[in-house]
């Protein structure tokens, strides 16, 4: 009896915390109900709505009542946990705007994230819709009434599982930005080089290896990055601005990067670069990320950097830059962290503002280099043998200066 009785004080705790859970869960779910009751109430009001937002409400189902509002325009429903579309919105053909992202913008303990799986035919009636979103939901096709969208302007369908797009997709001509990243794409969609209109793709995270033999002109950002493409592809849309091949498996650059005059940011990190381009004809670049390749010094020589460039990642490389560094006199931030630099030896420009030497094998950065950049907010030295007295001595000579250091 003695050994049963000590384990009342934990048995009564189990209790007390089964009630706690219980009446909490039912708390929850209460209300849940009144905001079913409250959305009904409100939406069944002889009141017109043009825009309603429901977006993160747990919502696993849409009242009925939101039927009466065919007159919406603009629609949210994100960061529910709807898992299909009643019927009734596709009868709102005034609607504009459709937000039916999955993820929640904040997480809470009851959001769960919408998850649709299909959606109808019947989505061609909606042909005043200018931006649909659904991001983050569980989208195996698209319908092929995507056709009738011929207003659409914006399609957001990031990580999905879709693995073909319809053919009718191509009829949707003024569509001006397309994500489609994160999906399961095995061929390169293109039915998207027919869009006269397109000005940004992300096709992103997709299995494809090949790319389009041409591009609409109107393209100013794509993004394809963690495509499994090898070599630098043959030139891209003429017109780019912006473009990402980080994490591309990229083993070389062909010379068509250079027929890319217009390019202003350029992405190739986490490839297997061990050479670059002897001049890059891009007159007005100015990012350029080069980090986690294999360059060595060898791989720099005698390079012919853009003039314009701003920003140069090349950290968790090879360098040494035993020869030096000669950059161009606008550059703003350089980034040479997690490589094998003993002595500082770069000319990076008096516009510099911040310079990322960490993480290599630097034992002194002297006072006389630091005057060659007057303008210097931030320099990283932490990862490397230089003593406190070189570090005191530099920050004595640039007070402002934020050194990290440890």
């Amino acid at each position: 009896m003695k050994k049963w009785t000590a384990y009342l004080p934990t048995l009564g705790l189990l209790l007390l915390a089964f009630i706690v859970a219980w009446q909490l869960l039912k708390f929850r779910q209460g209300q849940k109900d009144k905001l079913h009751e409250g959305l009904s109430a409100a939406l069944g009001k002889e009141q017109k709505i043009y825009r309603l937002s429901l977006e993160q409400r747990a919502l696993t189902a849409l009242p009925s009542s939101l039927a009466q509002q065919q007159q919406l325009r603009e629609l949210y429903l994100a960061g529910n946990c709807l898992t299909n579309l009643p019927q009734y919105i596709y009868d709102f053909r005034d609607l504009v705007h459709l937000d039916l992202e999955g993820r929640p913008y904040e997480i809470r303990k009851e959001a769960c994230g919408n998850q649709i799986e299909n959606l109808g035919e019947e989505l061609g009636q909606l042909a005043q819709l200018r931006y649909l979103n659904l991001n983050h939901n569980a989208l195996r096709q698209l319908p092929q009434s995507m056709a009738q969208l011929a207003q659409l302007q914006q399609l957001f369908l990031r990580n999905n599982r879709l693995k073909a797009l319809p053919d009718s997709l191509l009829l949707c001509q003024n569509l001006q930005e397309v994500d489609l990243s994160r999906n399961q794409l095995p061929i390169f969609p293109q039915q998207l080089m027919q869009l006269p209109q397109l000005q940004r793709l992300n096709l992103a995270q997709n299995e494809f290896g090949e790319l389009s033999p041409s591009w609409p002109s109107s393209l100013r950002q794509l993004h394809l990055m963690g495509n499994a493409l090898y070599i630098y592809p043959q030139p891209l849309a003429p017109n780019l601005e912006e473009l990402d091949l980080s994490a591309c498996s990229l083993q070389a650059i062909a010379d068509s990067l250079a027929l890319q005059p217009q390019l202003k940011e350029l992405h190739l990190e986490h490839n297997h670069l061990d050479q670059l381009p002897r001049h890059w004809n891009m007159p007005i670049l100015e990012e350029l990320y080069l980090a986690q390749n294999l360059l060595t010094d060898s791989a720099l020589g005698a390079q012919n950097w853009p003039k314009k460039l701003k920003v140069l990642d090349l950290q968790n490389n090879k360098l040494a830059l035993s020869a030096g560094l000669v950059l161009g006199q606008e550059l703003e931030v350089l980034r040479l962290g997690h490589n094998q630099i003993e002595q500082w030896r770069a000319q990076p420009g008096p516009e510099l503002l911040l310079l990322d030497l960490s993480n290599n094998q630097m034992d002194s950065f002297s006072v006389a280099d630091l005057a060659q950049y007057p303008k210097l907010r931030r320099l990283y030295l932490d990862g490397n043998p230089i003593s406190t007295e070189c570090l005191d001595q530099l920050q004595k000579a640039r007070p402002q200066l934020l050194i990290r250091s440890e």
